[in-house]
Formats: structure tokens, C-alpha cells, sequence
């Protein structure tokens, strides 16, 4: 049977590696050859898990801007289309001005 040893700090859950900053983090030892090997663990293990954190939130950012894309070209097409209408609505307000201005001076 082969047993598989798990990586540190990347094999390890968020759990099990807040557990192992905790226990190498608060480690009071003498010696100054051990206790650096507790604390350079400890180090590790925080910065596996800014590097999780930075990640999921940069998926969130990603997907927030993308979102935001979307909706900036929705409302781009929409003003496009308002800009048309009113463009064609000014045509035939011009047009019933005309038609009234003809009418008008016909009377005369």
C-alpha cells in the first residue's frame, strides 16, 4: 500500500494550514538552529495562503469587469439606439414643420 505524502504548504486544506501557522508560529524554542526551520514553516504556510486569497479575489475582480463590460455595451447600443430614434424623430418633426409652413402659406 503506498501512502502519499502531501506537499507543504500546497497539499495542505486552508484548515489544516492555519492550524500549522499556528502550532510552528507560537513554537518558543532555544535553540537557533531549530526554531528558524518552525518559523520559515510558518512563513510559508502564510504566504500559501495570501497567494489563495489573491487568487480568488482576483477571479472576483475578473468577473466583476467583465460584468461591467457587459453592461457598458448594452448601454452603448441602447444610447446608440436613442440617438437614431430621436435622429429619425427630428426628420419627421422637420417634415410636419414643412408640411405646416406649405399649408400656411397657401392661405395667404
Amino acid at each position: 500500500m503506498e501512502t502519499k505524502v502531501k506537499s507543504y504548504p500546497r497539499g495542505y486544506s486552508t484548515k489544516e494550514l492555519e492550524e500549522s501557522i499556528d502550532k510552528n508560529g507560537s513554537v518558543n524554542v532555544d535553540s537557533f538552529t531549530i526554531a528558524p526551520s518552525f518559523f520559515a514553516k510558518a512563513a510559508l504556510g502564510l504566504t500559501e495562503l495570501e497567494r489563495r486569497n489573491a487568487s480568488r479575489f482576483g477571479w472576483w475582480s475578473l468577473s466583476i469587469s467583465i460584468f461591467a463590460t457587459i453592461l457598458s455595451v448594452i448601454a452603448v447600443v441602447f444610447a446608440y439606439l436613442a440617438y437614431h430614434d430621436s435622429d429619425q424623430w427630428r426628420v419627421d418633426q422637420l417634415k410636419v414643420l414643412n408640411e405646416i409652413n406649405r399649408t400656411l402659406s397657401t392661405k395667404k
